[in-house]
């Protein structure tokens, strides 16, 4: 899901990833298996700011939820983004893998009920979530 809201100085977009006990797809390391599929990852990293020979650790998922809030951000002129996750996993078994891509991303606070530190990439101030369902 993906959602436009008004906020008091402007728009933002908010990328809901929903997750139930499943992982965020493969890593990039077992994704990436060919020279167009190197192509679009170096693309998302640009986009991220990160390294593609670095994240083999991180899930693709991941890097692609979180570059479509930035570039639906950009479509609609708003300054903010938040990539979501929607946690309906009582053990939250994915959040490991969040708080890496949060860390390689260089966010602090990526825990269970909070919104990272933010960070800016180009004209987008980019935060990631995870909420737990109540």
């Amino acid at each position: 899901m993906l959602a436009l809201v008004q906020l008091a100085d402007g728009y933002g977009v908010i990328a809901v990833e929903g997750k139930a006990r499943e992982p965020f797809g493969q890593l990039v390391s077992e994704w990436n298996d060919g020279p167009g599929k190197q192509t679009r990852l170096d693309g998302l990293c640009e986009q991220l700011g990160l390294d593609s020979s670095g994240v083999g650790v991180i899930r693709y998922q991941l890097l692609h939820r979180t570059v479509s809030a930035l570039l639906e951000a950009r479509r609609y002129g708003a300054r903010e983004a938040l990539m979501l996750v929607h946690s309906f996993d009582a053990t939250d078994s994915s959040l490991d893998d969040y708080q890496a891509f949060a860390g390689a991303l260089g966010l602090t606070n990526a825990e269970t009920n909070a919104i990272t530190s933010p960070t800016v990439r180009g004209d987008v101030t980019l935060r990631l979530g995870w909420v737990k369902e109540c």
